[in-house]
């Protein structure tokens, strides 16, 4: 399966969903180092895509980091969802209900829509 995945992950538009599964198969803890200098190769080629942003953020080995990569791409394009998921689930692993609640009406729309 990881072989099948890794074939189709820089294709264009990046698709968040097939690396999601990728990310899933590749068991993030155990692999950390290895899937973010994936992900910084190809931010260094593309250090604006907000998706890569957020896929970097989510192989980050620090709650500050991943904070980081989520907000960078959640201002690269607010219209994503999926950094603005990412960061409601921090605000409500913190108790900011409201904030949570504010970023999850945000993410909505954009996620029930998401094709990538």
């Amino acid at each position: 399966v990881v072989e099948f995945l890794k074939a189709g992950l820089w294709r264009k538009p990046i698709s968040i969903g097939w690396h999601r599964a990728y990310q899933h198969q590749k068991s993030i803890a155990a692999n950390e180092a290895a899937l973010a200098a994936e992900y910084d190769a190809q931010l260094e080629q593309d250090p604006d895509n907000p998706s890569l942003l957020y896929l970097r953020g989510r192989v980050s080995p620090t709650r500050a980091e991943q904070l980081k990569f989520f907000r960078m791409a959640e201002e690269k394009d607010p219209q994503l969802g999926w950094p603005s998921m990412a960061l409601a689930y921090d605000d409500a692993n913190r108790g900011q209900w409201q904030d949570a609640k504010t970023r999850c009406d945000k993410a909505e729309p954009a996620l029930r829509s998401d094709q990538s």
